[in-house]
């Protein structure tokens, strides 16, 4: 089908396709510039988990494994940024992954993060 393709991840890290079938005129631009906001994000959000990683897991734990989580982290966003200063059109799926292996690893509790159809009304 011709439009756009629009790949995208909601809070319970369910993978949504969305198609748009009269958006077809989207320019290489564009989408380089969608991909660099979305990163811009994607970087927030790794600055955000290193930030409540250092103020709430290492005081607690002091676990050689934490340390090694945290030089994944301060890489990730390294190459976030990288990434960011790059100008090919690529997909950045393996950044997400990344980091959510790092969300994963930290046990974080988060409204946001929460499968919501698992909760009772």
């Amino acid at each position: 089908m011709k439009g756009v393709y629009i790949t995208a991840y909601n809070d319970c890290g369910e993978k949504r396709v969305i198609h748009d079938p009269h958006d077809a005129d989207i320019t290489k631009a564009d989408k380089i510039f969608d991909n660099k906001h979305d990163l811009e994000i994607l970087r927030l959000k790794c600055e955000d988990l290193l930030s409540y990683f250092k103020r709430r897991v290492l005081p607690e734990r002091h676990r050689d494994k934490d340390y090694e989580m945290q030089d994944k982290l301060y890489n990730l966003i390294d190459d976030i940024h990288m990434e960011i200063d790059d100008t090919k059109d690529i997909s950045y799926d393996y950044l997400i992954d990344r980091y959510e292996t790092c969300k994963i690893y930290m046990g974080r509790s988060r409204n946001s993060y929460r499968d919501l159809n698992r909760l009772k009304l």
